[in-house]
């Protein structure tokens, strides 16, 4: 938390909040089998971490940021409520920078759109709502690039809160069928 630094702390500040509350609510309380599809997610990566830490681990972090979440929201909207509410342009970043950070993100969208990837899971699910949060999630990253290159911040806070909240949705779309958790062989089926 920036503790006061201006509109653009309190700004930034508002969007973490809101994103830190949904992603924590939603993987801490495993709604709709969150937690267990971000396990698999992350399995999948072949990361490393899958190992080391499980289903539970993953609701525990992510209840730390449902509850950090909330109070970083209130202190930004207390800030934006006492006039903190200018915006201001961020520092432009140099082109090569800006060109190493365009190509990370062409990689990121290309794993998450191969055959096992977030957004081609949400994309094969067939229904118009989850395909279009999929294409949105593809917007938000490359109006969060524009933002950063642009440097205005209004922009990119904007696209990583929309990118998040479509984030979200997919990760909770589809059916809550937990038969294939990686602890599903512990629970009773339903008849």
């Amino acid at each position: 938390m920036s503790g006061g630094n201006g509109g653009g702390g309190a700004l930034f500040e508002l969007v973490w909040g809101l994103g830190a509350t949904g992603f924590g609510w939603v993987v801490a309380t495993d709604f709709r089998g969150a937690a267990v599809r971000l396990h698999q997610l992350q399995s999948q990566r072949a990361t490393g971490f899958s190992t080391l830490w499980g289903v539970g681990f993953l609701r525990c972090l992510a209840g730390v940021f449902g509850v950090i979440g909330p109070i970083t929201l209130v202190m930004a909207v207390l800030q934006l409520t006492e006039g903190n509410a200018v915006t201001r342009d961020t520092l432009r970043l140099p082109v090569p920078f800006l060109v190493v950070l365009a190509l990370f993100a062409a990689f990121m969208l290309w794993a998450m759109w191969r055959r096992n990837g977030f957004l081609r899971r949400g994309w094969d699910m067939g229904t118009p709502v989850p395909r279009a949060a999929a294409v949105v999630q593809t917007a938000a990253i490359g109006g969060f690039l524009a933002g950063i290159g642009l440097g205005h911040e209004v922009t990119m806070l904007g696209s990583w809160l929309i990118g998040a909240g479509a984030g979200l949705f997919l990760l909770v779309a589809g059916p809550a069928d937990r038969q294939d958790a990686p602890d599903a062989q512990d629970r009773p089926t339903p008849p």
